[in-house]
């Protein structure tokens, strides 16, 4: 079945995969899987002890003291890994395996086969229920290959949250998803790594990277959030989404080594560009239905009554649709009435200016009058 699974993301043919295969078993010999395996897991180990990894060396890390507990983890789970079907004398490491050259591009061959496979299976079916970009057998052959080729889990990781950060979409089962990869990679680093950061610069830097698109990601959908959960449809989508926020900036203050903002703060930020926005656009929707001169006279008594009709109606449907979801991080009725109204108030100001300037007609502008009783 993994055979099938490679010719299908590779985009084989059943003849040239047949050729391939040919090939590869002429160049084991008679070697059966467990004797391939276990040398190949030898040369690991001599690899290790010889500091010789050209992706893990002692100069890839972010000091020498976390690539000394790396190296340390990384031999005890090899053995492990062997122990668990070799039950003979260990062989000798193969010539070959055991220069470093052999290992030298196994990260990006395992980068390059994760996105096929990703590739080849963004045809599954999905909901907003639930999604899984990797089949099992996909998983299975990336874990081995991993293990065999020496790719370390938390790289593994970081590249898979890498794809899904440049995939992003906004529904409920990807945000979940992406949520629960981010709460892994926390969890490696803040549970098995017990709070520090065992990784190499480059694992670090994609890492970095990474949470700062993701944040980038939320936030571009947190000020939108009116058109892509209108009346806070879906069910929990807004409530994941900002759960995704949370996780992302948890651990981009684990990497920072810094209190970051909490939520509470951006979320603030973000629903104060969304009022903003919204303002915007109720204004230039306005503006265009009646008609006014953007230069000589940009504002006028009706044109603030409309906006104050809408700014209503959007306070309503803050209070009726999403005060549940941000009712533990702040008042979002509270706040929403009191920007807006800020807005407003701004523009009547530049109004009365404008008026000002014009000449008297001893005529009571009733429009204008009716804006001194806005509360």
């Amino acid at each position: 079945m993994l055979f099938e699974l490679v010719r299908q993301a590779f985009n084989l043919t059943s003849d040239k995969h047949q050729y391939y295969s040919e090939i590869i078993m002429q160049g084991l010999g008679r070697k059966t899987p467990a004797k391939l395996l276990v040398e190949e897991l030898v040369s690991q180990l001599a690899i290790l002890e010889n500091n010789r990894h050209p992706f893990y060396s002692p100069q890839s890390f972010l000091s020498r003291n976390a690539y000394d507990q790396w190296q340390q983890r990384e031999r005890t789970n090899i053995s492990i890994l062997i122990n668990k079907f070799w039950h003979f004398s260990l062989p000798s490491p193969p010539s070959v395996m055991s220069k470093s050259q052999y290992w030298f591009n196994r990260h990006e061959e395992y980068s390059v086969l994760m996105h096929r496979l990703l590739r080849f299976e963004t045809s599954i079916r999905r909901n907003s229920a639930f999604f899984m970009p990797l089949s099992s057998s996909s998983r299975r052959l990336l874990k081995e290959f991993g293990q065999r080729y020496g790719v370390g889990e938390l790289y593994m990781k970081i590249v898979y949250l890498e794809y899904l950060a440049n995939n992003f979409e906004n529904e409920v089962g990807v945000i979940r998803h992406i949520t629960k990869t981010v709460d892994k990679v926390f969890n490696v680093l803040h549970l098995q790594y017990r709070g520090r950061l065992i990784m190499t610069r480059t694992e670090f830097e994609n890492l970095q990277q990474t949470v700062v698109l993701l944040h980038g990601q939320c936030g571009n959908s947190l000020t939108r959030i009116k058109r892509l959960f209108p009346d806070n449809q879906p069910v929990d989508g807004l409530e994941s989404l900002i759960g995704l926020l949370s996780s992302v900036l948890k651990l981009k203050s684990f990497l920072s080594g810094k209190k970051c903002h909490s939520t509470d703060h951006w979320l603030k930020q973000y629903m104060q560009e969304n009022f903003a926005i919204a303002y915007e656009r109720y204004k230039l929707i306005a503006t265009t239905e009646l008609n006014l001169n953007a230069f000589t006279m940009p504002l006028s008594p009706r044109l603030m009554n409309i906006l104050l009709f809408n700014i209503r109606d959007e306070v309503d449907n803050y209070k009726q649709y999403y005060n549940d979801v941000f009712h533990k991080y702040f008042d979002i009725v509270q706040l929403s009435a009191k920007v807006f109204y800020n807005f407003l108030m701004e523009d009547v100001k530049q109004l009365c200016i404008l008026s000002d300037q014009e000449e008297e007609s001893g005529e009571i502008d009733l429009m204008m009058l009716s804006l001194a009783y806005i509360d």
